[in-house]
């Protein structure tokens, strides 16, 4: 009796520990950092678009947005002057006037996102915008 309720203990341990290694959750590995730039000038017309790009995370990874600057060109030299303007990925502005970091932690899985920045209004200045990530390796 003892040696059935043993083995039957042990297998049930077995069968838990089974269940549990294929509900781990995934780990991060540390790739990265990530430096993207955009600029161009924005339309004189409402949305007041300065530039559009692609931002692509490779398949198996994630990226962990840090921070984001959107900055108009009162330039001298190649120094952007002001921090005027907003910055959108998938039409989701993450940075908005006066921006100098995302407010709260921002993650894009891997995939392609249109990235855009502009002004909010209608005077024509040249743009830069700015993001900077940590890129992970998702293990599982």
């Amino acid at each position: 009796m003892k040696y059935l309720f043993s083995i039957t203990l042990l297998a049930l341990m077995f069968v838990l520990v089974g269940f549990n290694q294929s509900q781990a959750q995934t780990s991060l590995e540390f790739n990265q950092v990530i430096y993207q730039t955009l600029q161009g000038a924005n339309s004189a017309s409402y949305p007041y678009l300065a530039a559009t790009g692609s931002l692509v995370v490779p398949a198996g990874k994630v990226w962990k947005v840090e921070k984001c600057v959107v900055s108009t060109s009162v330039v001298s030299g190649s120094i952007y002057i002001g921090s005027v303007g907003w910055m959108a990925i998938d039409d989701r502005q993450i940075c908005t006037l006066s921006c100098d970091a995302v407010t709260g932690t921002f993650w894009l899985p891997a995939g392609t996102y249109s990235w855009q920045i502009g002004m909010t209004s209608s005077t024509v200045r040249q743009m830069r915008g700015t993001l900077s990530a940590i890129e992970f390796n998702v293990v599982p």
